[in-house]
This record gives C-alpha cells, structure tokens and sequence, in this order.
C-alpha cells in the first residue's frame, strides 16, 4: 500500500503509537488537555487532474497530495492498514492536505494535530475496539539466544549480506515483522533488551533478485538467533469510523 511511501518519507511512524490519546486531548487516565493544533491548515477534496500521490514535510509544514482518509487516520493514529474500518469512502476518495505546525514541534504532537484536525473537518466519528484476527507470536525459541545487550539506537538495515539490527528491542522487532509479513506480530519473549543481533543471508537472497526468498526465510532467520514465530488467533486494535462527512469543511 502506498501508505508505507509517506511513512517513509515523512518518518511519522517510527514513534509509539497514540492509542493512548484522542484528537479532543483526553489521555487513557481521564485526564484533559488542549488538543494541539496547527497554525494554519487545508484539506480539500483532490482534483481529478492526473496528479499522483505525492507527501513533504520541511520547516513545520505539512503536504499530502492524492492521499485517502483511510492512509491519514494510519498516520494521525499511528496504525497498520488492516487496524482501520469504515465506510468505503474513506479509502477510495483521495484529498489533499496542507498545513503548518511551529517549528521543532515534536512528531507525536503533530500526530494528535492531524488527529484533531481530520475529527474537525470531517465531521468524524470515531471509536476503538478489538478483532480477533490471526496473528504471530515472537517468542523467545528452546536454543540459545544470541543476542546481544545493547544501548537503545533502534536501526535496522543490510550490512555485507546481512540483516543487522543494532539496539533494537522486541517490541520494535515485532513492528517490522509486522510491516514484512503483512500480519500483526506480537511481542511475546518478555525480553527486555534492547539487543544487537544479525540474521544470516544465504547467497542467493544476498542479491537483488533474492527479495523475496529473503522475505519468506525470515522464520528460519530468527529461530537461528533463538527466537520463533507461531501463528496465532488473537485480538487486535481497531480503529471504526462510525460515520463523517466524506466532504470536508474549510476554516
């Protein structure tokens, strides 16, 4: 989905998610405050012109382009796409949205702004719940685990023919396993870390053309640095759009 495009460029999803948190500021202990907002801000419906999808962010301003209500509520909410339900407008009808923050704001304030900002022109109503859904468990396997305690640094990448992970836990572990297998993963090892670790490569997943049997030999990977994954029912969090305006109001 082209989500993971804006994710990507604007690097909004690589913070804790914000369930915890509502656009009208009341967190999960009662508590009230004012919800953030931008300074200034537009959504409109997106022309049909032939423009693609297209996502910036620079010096506090915010732009999507071509970008649907659903992929806004996964970033706003800091979601997986399989996480939103709703009427069938929300994913099909494309807007456009631009809108300046302060400067340095921090990103999860701009996550509540854009959570605000959609309730209000939108109309929306929102609420959580919980599917059962299949899932993956990652838990810690019955071999030697060889991971590494390391301070916090939380990157991932290929280095020379291997997946290296340096100061990762295994909650952020099960997010990227979550966005490779397309399923929600969760963190079962009751490993605290954060950990170093690598997971081999053979020859041929190496290359370019090995994307995809590196992609399927992911479960052979962990259970060689002593974790697993099991295929599991499970519940997980939902975000409903109960209803709104598929046409969104100006200032």
């Amino acid at each position: 989905m082209r989500i993971a495009a804006i994710c990507a460029l604007l690097s909004l999803t690589v913070f804790p998610s914000a369930w915890g948190q509502t656009s009208s500021g009341q967190t999960s202990s009662g508590q009230t405050a004012k919800a953030p907002s931008f300074e200034s801000a537009s959504v409109k419906p997106s022309p049909h012109d032939g423009r693609a999808f297209w996502a910036s962010s620079e010096g506090g301003r915010i732009s999507y382009v071509k970008i649907p209500l659903s992929s806004l509520l996964i970033i706003a909410y800091q979601l997986k796409d399989y996480q939103i339900e709703g009427p069938r407008w929300i994913f099909t009808e494309n807007y456009d949205l631009l809108a300046k923050a302060p400067n340095n704001t921090p990103r999860d304030q701009i996550h509540l702004m854009i959570q605000s900002l959609l309730a209000e022109r939108f109309a929306l109503k929102v609420h959580r719940d919980s599917r059962e859904m299949s899932v993956y468990e990652l838990t810690a396997g019955k071999t030697v685990l060889r991971l590494k305690q390391a301070p916090s640094n939380g990157t991932f990448g290929m280095v020379k023919g291997h997946r290296e992970a340096k100061g990762m836990s295994m909650h952020d572990l099960a997010g990227l396993l979550t966005t490779w297998l397309h399923t929600p993963v969760l963190d079962k090892t009751g490993l605290q870390g954060p950990f170093d670790f690598r997971l081999e490569l053979s020859k041929e997943e190496a290359g370019p053309a090995g994307a995809d049997k590196a992609l399927l030999s992911i479960f052979t990977n962990l259970q060689e640095v002593g974790l697993k994954l099991e295929p599991k029912k499970g519940p997980v969090e939902v975000l409903v759009v109960d209803g709104g305006n598929p046409v969104p109001t100006e200032e």
